[in-house]
């Protein structure tokens, strides 16, 4: 699927998990990128949708979006990018440094987003990587040995319990993306 990331979207989502955080304005990139793929996953499972449009891949650590690890990371973006305005990364946290709002999240997702906080807030980002790699296992399209692999969301699909549909859904997903990328991702 082409990456068609909604950064907004994301930066709004992450935004959100950043200031649940009891006092603080941080928290670890890691944990921050299985929280946004468990964020994208479930919208896979309840609304058969992408919220963010990103790639999707399996890294040594698990699953991430691809298109907000750049961003975390600080890898340039193919016609730029507004992440730091919002975020800066120091160390192995992300630190919000603007509220890029929640305009862009409707009140399913809000419910969903603070869900996923209520469930992992105290859990810290190793045994969050443990979690999602053990709920996530049949996802893995390999072993990436220090690289990334691509994860294909008809196995996603597949793994939460849309079988019969998993590759008529994933084909609608990247669809969507295909048509966002040939006009402009907004």
């Amino acid at each position: 699927m082409p990456n068609c990331l909604d950064e907004i979207k994301a930066a709004q989502i992450t935004a959100r998990f950043i200031g649940k955080q009891d006092g603080t304005d941080t928290q670890n990139y890691t944990k921050i990128m299985k929280l946004l793929y468990l964020v994208e996953r479930e919208a896979m499972k309840r609304w058969n949708v992408s919220l963010m449009g990103d790639a999707l891949c399996w890294m040594d650590l698990g699953p991430v979006l691809s298109g907000v690890y750049d961003r975390i990371k600080g890898e340039p973006v193919p016609g730029g990018t507004q992440w730091g305005k919002w975020f800066a990364t120091q160390g192995y946290d992300l630190a919000l440094l603007d509220d890029p709002g929640e305009d862009h999240l409707a009140e399913p997702i809000l419910d969903l987003i603070d869900t996923l906080h209520e469930r992992y807030k105290d859990v810290g980002w190793k045994r969050t990587v443990n979690i999602v790699h053990q709920l996530c296992r049949g996802e893995q399209p390999g072993e990436p040995n220090g690289t990334s692999l691509p994860i294909d969301r008809e196995a996603i699909f597949r793994n939460v319990g849309k079988d019969n549909r998993a590759g008529c859904l994933a084909r609608k997903i990247e669809r969507s993306g295909y048509i966002k990328s040939t006009i402009g991702c907004k």
